[in-house]
């Protein structure tokens, strides 16, 4: 029996052939792009219920606008907005931090009649919602 040098030393082919499986770089790589996009939906979606959370406040504040003649209507007494009486009355309910400020006095009175006029209605984020209660339904409009 012969032997070749070349049989008991692996080929330079052999050598070279790379293992299977990824890198420690590659994995640290991936973990940090997963990390970084995981981090953006995480923060893009707490900003999108917060916004949906406060879109329905104002819908919800408009919708007691909307009907507050019938409330007057029912109480057989006027409700006023009145931008220089301190604090919300008893009839609007609003969100903690939230605040209705009405350019002018707005009045639903007993007979169910508004007298319209613009509303600001701002969140507790500091944000301006501006609507118009038209008279003398006092239907709202967005600006």
């Amino acid at each position: 029996m012969s032997s070749r040098a070349g049989d008991s030393i692996p080929s330079a082919r052999a050598a070279a052939k790379p293992e299977a499986g990824y890198s420690l770089l590659e994995i640290l790589v991936s973990l940090a792009i997963l990390s970084l996009v995981s981090t953006i939906t995480v923060v893009n979606g707490i900003r999108m219920v917060e916004n949906m959370t406060e879109r329905s406040a104002v819908q919800k504040i408009i919708e007691t606008i909307e009907t507050a003649r019938y409330i007057a209507l029912t109480r057989e007494s006027s409700l006023v907005l009145d931008p220089a009486q301190p604090g919300q009355p008893a009839w609007l309910e609003l969100p903690e931090d939230w605040t209705l400020i009405p350019d002018q006095p707005i009045v639903f009175s007993k007979s169910g009649v508004c007298s319209g006029g613009r509303l600001t209605i701002r969140t507790a984020r500091g944000q301006d919602h501006v609507i118009y209660a038209e008279a003398p339904d006092c239907r709202v409009r967005d600006r």
